[in-house]
């Protein structure tokens, strides 16, 4: 029900001048009482409360109802039984929003006819809703808290310029919690709760419209409307904003537990995660991968080169590298300048990446040895991000206000990953306060800059759409298989090159066909609506003249009588590869590629990228599958065209993009590489 137009809107729920809460209660024990102290502890002053049952609340005046407060409040928040919010909201009929933060579902269990009277009053110029099942939402931004979540517990949430969007109310508490730790504060933080009308991509809009807010970071088990959301992203892309997406599911566990929560359909994990990322979003694994990384991103932009990594324990650095390793982090090639830096002024005697600082071994010096090291490193071009990776540490205060210094002033992210205990704490929690992002757990260092890199790497490729129109045969096929004779032409149409072939009605012109075009051949039976014809008995190889054409056809005719025709095909040798379209009915397609043949089966290697392609991203799928250079050559073997099949690739985008709305899904298995082309010699599509 959401539309585009309430992202301006909404800054007068971020942003009310007054605000009404229903059911407002003096005891701290409950919900209802908390809310109102949360409120007071952010800051907020204008609050009305409303409970019939008092008419006083710790000092503040409390009124029987919204009907009756001297004013219409930009914002009313609704804790009253499922059976009261009807009309409490008919009461609050000229409030911009309405926060249900409980179920109003009606007494018996049943929603739908709740919603459906919820929909009539929207329609009617209702309050916009938040919920249900909500926690609320705090803008730390303009001193405001219309939540309950437990963590506000030890106090007000600090201001930062990261808004956070969740649909789990538990998530959002726990970053909450999490993230005070280290003195990491919000702009905006939301929990959607059941979105039956305001949803993600609303808060999503307006954050991205919000000059408070930098990095925007939402965990969603599935998104309501992914085109508008995908629409919304490309423009926090354009104005250099980052998006972080905590999306479970992509387990089928996850997907089963994602389902049991809120009955939400997750959709093509791997199809979604490509067309995401195309959009400018990263996604990430863990809840802590959510606010850490986009503290870095708020604080130092979009973070480019790799890892440059310090510690005081040789052993340590192993470790260290094989946790970088591990989250597909980079180490950084040292300069030449940086080692002769890190040997004259500590006498190191062969600087590595990461490095170990002690190596002199002179008791005493540690603090300036890591200091030096990190400061070589922050002036290397190749080192985008330092990292500090400890474990004890005698006399820590020597080294708190060297991290202190270089973190404020070497101009890149620097990380301390201090992994010890009790010992170190008080060292931790005073980086902490200087605002040094330290953590107490290496892996969590290696994840959030994985965060990091993944982000970086969105905002590398950019392709301009195909201008290619639909094929109107496709619009007037009904759903299913595609006949091979008009699959055929689809394909041609788009310059997707099909392998020499015809199509004949009976054995005997199979034969002349076959003759026409040279052996030997490949000969497929058609029946329709089949999708596997070699499982058919459908499909025979290696005919070398007209009479095993014919007697093969008409084999396959006594033992299928259903055949309506046959496909003749020259028959060429070469690499085998797979071709396909996978689509995701809500966010759209992305082009696969996989090695086929007798390499399909072994092949632990997919490349799986959004539609459209261009050369580069072409070039960089082939990459990925043939990282040998078998078709370049690998170990004497013959030079395939390899261009060919890179314009393949981009064909079948153009066709993908074109007829989104229609294909569901295409397979062209194989397609074969030459020294001179790469043709489609086997083709599927399915319409939706």
């Amino acid at each position: 029900m959401a539309t585009t137009g309430t992202a301006s809107a909404l800054a007068r729920l971020f942003d009310p001048q007054s605000v009404a809460i229903v059911g407002a209660s003096p005891k701290q024990d409950r919900y209802t009482g908390r809310i109102v102290r949360y409120c007071r502890q952010a800051g907020y002053k204008n609050l009305f409360l409303v409970n019939p049952k008092y008419s006083e609340i710790d000092g503040a005046p409390c009124w029987p109802s919204v009907a009756q407060l001297p004013e219409t409040p930009d914002v009313v928040v609704c804790m009253a039984g499922p059976d009261l919010v009807p009309s409490v909201y008919e009461e609050s009929w000229g409030a911009a929003f309405f926060l249900i933060l409980g179920d109003m579902a009606r007494r018996d269990g049943s929603r739908n006819e709740r919603y459906t009277e919820f929909e009539a009053l929207l329609k009617k110029g209702g309050p916009r809703i938040m919920g249900p099942q909500s926690l609320g939402f705090l803008s730390p931004q303009h001193s405001i808290s219309l939540s309950i979540s437990s963590a506000q517990v030890v106090g007000a949430t600090l201001k930062g310029k990261i808004g956070l969007i969740s649909q789990s109310g538990g998530i959002i508490s726990a970053i909450i919690d999490r993230a005070a730790q280290f003195g990491i504060g919000f702009s905006h933080m939301v929990s959607t709760g059941d979105e039956f009308d305001l949803e993600v991509a609303d808060y999503l809009e307006y954050m991205i419209a919000d000059p408070k807010t930098a990095v925007i970071a939402i965990h969603a088990e599935s998104l309501k409307d992914p085109q508008r959301f995908l629409a919304a992203a490309r423009r926090a892309q354009a104005c250099g904003k980052a998006i972080l997406l905590l999306k479970p599911g992509k387990s089928a566990e996850g997907m089963q537990a994602a389902m049991s929560h809120s009955g939400r359909i997750t959709g093509r994990r791997d199809v979604q995660q490509v067309i995401l990322e195309r959009h400018g979003v990263a996604l990430v694994d863990d809840i802590d991968d959510l606010w850490l990384p986009a503290e870095i991103i708020a604080r130092y932009g979009p973070v480019r080169g790799k890892v440059g990594a310090v510690s005081t324990s040789g052993g340590f650095t192993a470790v260290v590298a094989d946790a970088l390793r591990d989250a597909n982090v980079e180490l950084a090639q040292l300069g030449e300048e940086t080692r002769q830096k890190i040997r004259g002024q500590g006498s190191h005697p062969n600087p590595t990446n990461p490095i170990d600082a002690a190596a002199r071994g002179v008791p005493g010096l540690e603090a300036t040895d890591v200091e030096y090291c990190l400061k070589a490193l922050s002036s290397d071009p190749n080192v985008g991000v330092t990292l500090y990776a400890e474990t004890l540490f005698l006399n820590p205060e020597t080294i708190v206000e060297k991290l202190i210094d270089i973190s404020s002033t070497s101009g890149k992210p620097h990380i301390t990953a201090w992994q010890a205990g009790v010992a170190m704490q008080q060292a931790v929690e005073k980086l902490r306060r200087n605002n040094v992002i330290a953590v107490t757990d290496l892996g969590q260092a290696a994840r959030s800059l994985s965060v990091l890199n993944k982000y970086a790497a969105t905002r590398e490729v950019c392709c301009a759409p195909s201008k290619e129109p639909a094929d109107q045969a496709l619009e007037g096929q009904p759903p299913g298989p595609v006949p091979d004779a008009m699959l055929s032409e689809v394909l041609s149409r788009y310059k997707v090159a099909n392998v020499s072939q015809s199509f004949v009605s009976t054995s005997a012109e199979a034969g002349v066909a076959a003759a026409a075009l040279g052996f030997p051949v490949v000969l497929k039976g058609l029946v329709e609506n089949c999708l596997h014809k070699s499982e058919l008995g459908l499909v025979k190889l290696k005919l070398t003249d007209p009479g095993a054409v014919e007697a093969a056809a008409q084999d396959m005719l006594r033992r299928n009588p259903s055949i309506h025709g046959f496909l003749v095909q020259k028959q060429i040798s070469g690499e085998e590869f797979i071709v396909g379209i996978n689509n995701d009915r809500g966010f759209g397609s992305a082009i696969l590629l996989a090695r086929g043949g007798v390499y399909a089966e072994a092949a632990d290697k997919v490349a799986l990228e959004a539609v459209p392609l261009n050369r580069e991203i072409a070039e960089r799928m082939i990459d990925k599958i043939d990282p040998k250079g078998i078709l370049s050559g690998y170990r004497g073997r013959p030079l395939m065209a390899r261009q060919k099949l890179v314009d393949l690739l981009c064909s079948v985008s153009a066709l993908a993009e074109a007829n989104a709305t229609r294909i569901a899904e295409v397979d062209l298995n194989p397609v074969i590489v030459t020294g001179e082309t790469a043709l489609a010699v086997d083709a599927v599509m399915v319409l939706r």
